[in-house]
């Protein structure tokens, strides 16, 4: 049951997700807390409390996090992506704006 319901907060109006849009390729670093903060938010069940979430992406503004190519190997990318990787490569290069969509996520990250 939610407490503090307001009007507007109806069970069609409850995703029991969190999409979080990063600059850059990080996501393997905040996903643990990020799934921390996401479980509390919903053991809570206060859907109209949302300050731990800004305070989440103001932290995450003020300290962001370092991307290391050294946890990445060269090998798992060219074995994933095969024949596009040599495409990936000069999106890279040419700094373009690439979007990549799997579900579930943990397998992109890895």
């Amino acid at each position: 049951t939610v407490t503090n319901k307001e009007a507007d907060i109806t069970r069609n109006s409850i995703q029991k997700s969190v999409c979080l849009i990063l600059r850059q390729p990080v996501y393997g670093n905040v996903s643990e807390e990020l799934q921390l903060l996401t479980e509390k938010y919903f053991e809570e069940k206060k859907f109209n409390e949302r300050k731990m979430f800004e305070e989440f992406v103001d932290k995450l503004n003020k300290n962001p996090p370092k991307f290391d190519l050294k946890y990445y190997s060269a090998r798992d990318l060219v074995c994933r992506y095969r024949r596009k990787t040599l495409i990936l490569f000069k999106l890279i290069l040419l700094q373009k704006k690439v979007l990549f969509m799997l579900s579930p996520i943990q397998n992109l990250v890895q």
